[in-house]
């Protein structure tokens, strides 16, 4: 259930000198639930709205960030700044266990009734400057995790920045899931060292009118396109990749949160290639069976 949270307060009872000087890294934890308003002010410090902008500096205001909660170890929500909501996505029993484990085994964050999990979407930052770009999202997230730890302070909390992944295990438990079972015939993605999972949104209102009336998936045309694009790419810079369309669906989507309105349509597995390594040759139909021509002519 989604979680309409309370509107924050602009005073606090602690100066802003205080809180800089009280903060510190802790990791031992009472096993206590955060109130809402406390949730609510966490929130709005870490992409909370102040008018038209947010309570973080971003390079051209392209909000790149995108704040996801785990509470009481299992339930994982999404904060969407406008509504100042917390979007419910999935309870997952071992949601919290999972997340230490690929955080190099660092159990202790299980003892933490509340985990803010900062995301990051480069492309919205990148696209207005290239590659330094990606530098300022790393400014912006220290910005954000500077503000959360500050606001818990000021509210009687303690916490700890994490910044230790596993990213080899995670793609790996993602390729164990994805291609395992009945499909395992693309087995050979586990050893990709990058999986790209391609999502399909939901259309605008007339692309699915369109669609209807045309019995033509108009999103799965653009997905065509960009996927071709991406692999594209990916062969001028030297990388191999396989598109795969056989997977489990239910199991990608469960394990990455992705939400039910979403369709995962397809997983294009990358890396470079062995060295003397030639791809056998396809055998493809003939350009005379597929193509014709019309003249204008009956």
């Amino acid at each position: 259930m989604d979680i309409q949270l309370p509107n924050p307060k602009l005073k606090g009872i602690k100066s802003l000198e205080e809180c800089i000087y009280e903060r510190e890294s802790v990791r031992k934890f009472k096993d206590q639930s955060i109130e809402l308003e406390k949730l609510s002010q966490l929130m709005w410090a870490a992409q909370g709205l102040k008018g038209r902008k947010r309570t973080v500096p971003s390079a051209g205001a392209t909000y790149p960030l995108e704040i996801y909660l785990i509470m009481d170890r299992k339930k994982l929500y999404h904060y969407l700044p406008k509504t100042h909501v917390l979007k419910f996505i999935k309870e997952e029993e071992n949601l919290c266990k999972n997340l230490a484990s690929y955080s190099w085994n660092q159990d202790f964050m299980c003892q933490a009734p509340l985990i803010i999990v900062i995301c990051a979407q480069y492309s919205r930052t990148c696209h207005r400057y290239g590659d330094r770009g990606i530098r300022y999202v790393h400014m912006e997230i220290g910005h954000c995790a500077q503000n959360i730890h500050l606001q818990a302070v000021s509210l009687g909390l303690d916490s700890v920045p994490i910044g230790a992944f596993d990213d080899e295990k995670l793609k790996n438990d993602l390729a164990d899931i994805a291609f395992s079972g009945i499909y395992s015939s693309n087995s050979f993605a586990k050893k990709a060292p990058v999986l790209v999972v391609v999502v399909n949104e939901k259309s605008n209102y007339v692309a699915r009118v369109g669609g209807f009336l045309r019995g033509t998936q108009y999103s799965l045309i653009d997905i065509g396109i960009a996927v071709e694009h991406f692999v594209l790419q990916a062969q001028e810079l030297g990388i191999g990749t396989c598109w795969l369309g056989w997977f489990n669906e239910k199991g990608v989507k469960r394990y990455l949160g992705i939400p039910k309105s979403k369709k995962v349509e397809a997983i294009v597995s990358m890396g470079y290639p062995p060295e003397g390594v030639v791809p056998g040759e396809k055998k493809r139909k003939n350009l005379d069976e597929i193509r014709k021509y019309f003249t204008g002519e009956r």
